[in-house]
């Protein structure tokens, strides 16, 4: 497992409070693999002081630089330390693979944000099929890292976790130190007994555990999380008054995990299929109105169902990249930029465009979508009076906003169907799916849904694999699933359709 772990450790040339990099741990261990596997196996019985001292550099979020709340506390650790926590988070996952619950999709295998953005969208759409109106909120969390209680933590895991792993996982836990660094100035080292570190390998796995119960908490409403970013979907007669309900349950189980919320950054908007009036709730002495948007992991979901307040964004962060890009182009080669571009702009400008822009193929948002589109590739072909087609701009093997949206999505529905995970969002795909008699290889998907409104859920937008005919079986690799995907939606480089050819 040791030499597995190395393999993928990434050669960053930060460090700790020992000054040894990760690519120089990486590199001795080729030439010392007995000494490594003592020092692991003398690390599950106790860590070394040293491993546990963080060497902080502050991050500045957003705002003044004036103010301490704006920065996050990064923590540089010891590099080996980082290797004991890569094996400990393995044996986690391999030993207790669903430990944080179905509703977690936060650095987890097999989830992210999109997941969790399809599953949210799923159980809103499902509500609204059935003429209920839905309300989806989120609470603010402010520093849930930070705050998390080693002695709960051990409280919770009694008895579901071996206990030689629960020892490791206290030990990594308890006795921790820290010191800050700024402009190369060193601060005294200070003794922490509260949080887990940010920046550590091991971090995220148990904040995620140590979140988990949040769904049974709420036993009866849909929840969603992504990190400390937790969705509550409401349903009932009484919308209001059961979300306040709920929202006061939520709060007292922050409360007994030590977290501290945020009231006046509540955010919450009501699905409905008909105008409701402007609302409020009242919580804890705090007002917060119901919103028309909401924005969700980076997409914004409006009451509406059209995400157009989202397209507006996707412009606007368009026009302000173009700038830029322009720039840039004076010293770059084409190839290079085009690098870029793929980086820079179309990852942020059509980010989980599988969420958003399936369900509203409308002309005009389309159009403002392939403006944008074609904006960007005129300024690699320096092309500033327009003389090049849309043809012509298409060579240069960037396909157009709904075809790289449509291939997102197959990419993804096949990871999920094949694989199960997320547990939730497979089921809902998996009612529409089956295997054909004539064709076992083949995933064959329908759309039963004659209601407009069907569009946004997931499990209907599967029509697009009977589109390409997709003919692969479950135990393909994730490059032949996506090479044959490009190459069936007509977007596949010269490389890629030789691969698939000799594949």
């Amino acid at each position: 497992m040791l030499e597995k772990v190395i393999k993928t450790l990434k050669p960053k040339k930060s460090h700790g409070i020992d000054g040894i990099p990760l690519c120089v741990v990486k590199d001795l261990h080729y030439h010392f693999p007995t000494a490594y596997l003592k020092l692991m196996n003398l690390a599950t019985k106790r860590m070394p002081k040293i491993w546990k001292v963080a060497r902080v550099l502050p991050l500045h979020k957003k705002g003044s630089k004036h103010h301490m709340d704006n920065f996050r506390p990064i923590s540089n650790l010891c590099s080996i330390d980082k290797l004991f926590e890569r094996i400990i988070l393995n044996n986690i996952n391999e030993k207790h693979p669903n430990l944080e619950g179905s509703h977690q999709h936060g650095f987890r295998a097999n989830h992210s944000t999109v997941t969790a953005m399809m599953q949210l969208q799923a159980g809103i759409v499902e509500e609204m099929e059935r003429g209920k109106p839905t309300l989806v909120y989120s609470v603010d969390l402010s520093a849930a890292f930070d705050l998390l209680r080693p002695r709960t933590f051990l409280n919770q895991l009694k008895g579901t976790m071996g206990d030689n792993l629960l020892g490791v996982v206290m030990d990594f836990l308890t006795g921790r130190e820290t010191t800050v660094e700024i402009s190369g100035k060193r601060s005294e080292v200070k003794p922490l007994t509260l949080g887990c570190v940010q920046g550590s390998v091991l971090g995220p796995k148990i904040f995620n555990i140590y979140m988990r119960s949040v769904a049974e908490h709420l036993r009866g409403h849909k929840v969603l999380a992504y990190a400390d970013d937790t969705y509550v979907q409401v349903t009932g007669d009484n919308l209001l008054s059961e979300t306040k309900l709920c929202i006061e349950s939520h709060l007292d189980y922050l409360s007994k995990q030590g977290m501290v919320t945020n009231l006046a950054k509540t955010e919450a908007v009501i699905f409905s299929s008909e105008e409701e009036e402007e609302k409020t709730i009242s919580v804890s002495g705090e007002t917060f109105e119901i919103g028309k948007t909401k924005k969700v992991l980076g997409v914004v979901f409006d009451k509406a169902k059209k995400f157009d307040k989202h397209i507006d964004n996707v412009v606007m962060k368009s026009k302000k990249l173009n700038s830029a890009l322009k720039v840039m182009r004076k010293k770059l080669t084409l190839d290079q930029f085009l690098k870029v571009l793929t980086c820079q702009f179309f990852s942020k400008c059509f980010y989980a465009c599988s969420v958003w822009l399936n369900p509203c193929k409308g002309f005009k948002n389309l159009r403002r979508l392939n403006a944008c589109h074609y904006r960007s590739l005129r300024i690699a072909m320096k092309d500033f009076g327009r003389r090049f087609s849309h043809e012509t701009l298409d060579k240069l093997e960037r396909v157009r906003p709904s075809t790289w949206a449509k291939y997102a999505f197959c990419n993804l529905a096949i990871k999920t169907i094949n694989t199960g995970m997320p547990t939730e969002l497979a089921a809902e795909m998996m009612k529409n799916t089956y295997r054909g008699r004539r064709r076992p290889g083949r995933l064959k998907c329908f759309d039963n849904s004659l209601r407009k409104i069907g569009r946004q859920h997931p499990r209907n937008r599967l029509t697009d694999l009977n589109e390409v005919e997709l003919d692969i079986p479950s135990s393909a690799s994730d490059d032949l699933i996506r090479i044959r995907l490009k190459k069936l939606l007509g977007m596949a480089p010269q490389s890629s359709q030789e691969v698939f050819s000799t594949g």
